[in-house]
């Protein structure tokens, strides 16, 4: 269980684990934290823009054992944030810094040069991830001729930064479903520098239960409704049922006159990202780190926001 902060309550306990999210304005920082720490439908960020963050927002999570801020800090402030005098980065456990493939390139090198020197001088050995977003809004040969653009210029123009502006160290996101799983794995790296590893580990049964929801869920087709009885052999029914109410209270099913059940937009969407990314989720690591998300944000309970 992951637990997030209100808008209205102010945290009361201390995490003990901090998360800092930096980039330029309307990179994605807060979207990529609402998918995949709280839960939100990625179509419905898609279709509607976040408001942007103003200063710090500040959310705190607890899974298990493991206590976690997640600091986000406002793209049009970054003059602020990346400023000699500024602290923002300190006792940071894993600092995200997020660019969009929609903006200009000499603007994201500009910035990338001035957080990096930021993130140098505050001698954290924090792990750092460098995101491409939006990465879905171009073909995907031109997001990676990109990555390649920035490591050659780095290496070329600032040495110091072209270890970690090796194209491999560059992770291309997106929530868009092309890239969903993908980027969700990218997610489950950066929460795994935070959370305790038992806290992340899923038991075998667990992993079995995964499955077998993803195949539940593959069994429906769009906007085709279906009742338990075509979903279940008479052996299985009442694994099959649990499972559907779990995946209802998650929004991935619709139910209509108490035996009908059908995919939501979410399900569609979540179907559509696994079809994708089917070599992925082959994988029994992979399993897991998808099998963490559905799992993760179940039952949500309110914290605090500072």
């Amino acid at each position: 269980m992951i637990v997030h902060a209100s808008r209205e309550m102010k945290i009361t306990t201390v995490p003990e684990k901090k998360i800092v999210l930096v980039g330029p304005m309307d990179t994605g920082k807060t979207t990529f934290k609402r998918v995949f720490f709280e839960d939100a439908n990625p179509l419905e960020l898609l279709d509607h823009s976040l408001e942007p963050t103003h200063g710090i927002e500040i959310d705190a999570y607890k899974h298990a054992s493991s206590a976690i801020a997640v600091w986000d800090l406002a793209g049009q402030e970054n003059d602020n944030w990346l400023d000699e005098k500024s602290d923002v980065f300190e006792h940071s456990n894993v600092i995200a810094c997020m660019v969009s493939i929609t903006q200009p390139l000499k603007d994201t090198l500009l910035f990338m040069i001035k957080f990096l020197k930021k993130w140098k001088s505050s001698e954290t050995d924090s792990p750092l991830y460098i995101l491409l977003n939006k990465c879905d809004l171009v073909a995907e040969s031109a997001s990676y001729n990109i990555v390649v653009t920035i490591e050659q210029y780095m290496s070329k123009k600032h040495p110091e930064f072209g270890d970690i502006c090796k194209r491999t160290n560059i992770r291309r996101t997106s929530i868009a479903s092309d890239y969903f799983l993908r980027t969700l794995t990218i997610a489950y790296e950066i929460l795994g520098d935070c959370i305790e590893k038992r806290d992340m580990q899923l038991t075998r049964e667990q992993v079995k239960e995964i499955r077998a929801k993803i195949n539940l869920l593959s069994t429906f087709q769009a906007r085709n409704w279906y009742t338990i009885e075509m979903l279940s052999t008479p052996t299985s029914v009442e694994d099959t049922q649990k499972f559907l109410d779990e995946l209802l209270e998650r929004c991935y099913l619709v139910k209509e006159r108490e035996k009908l059940y059908s995919l939501s937009e979410k399900g569609e969407y979540f179907s559509r990202a696994w079809a994708t990314h089917g070599s992925i989720a082959k994988s029994k690591h992979a399993m897991e780190k998808i099998g963490f998300f559905l799992t993760l944000n179940a039952n949500l309970e309110k914290l605090g926001r500072s």
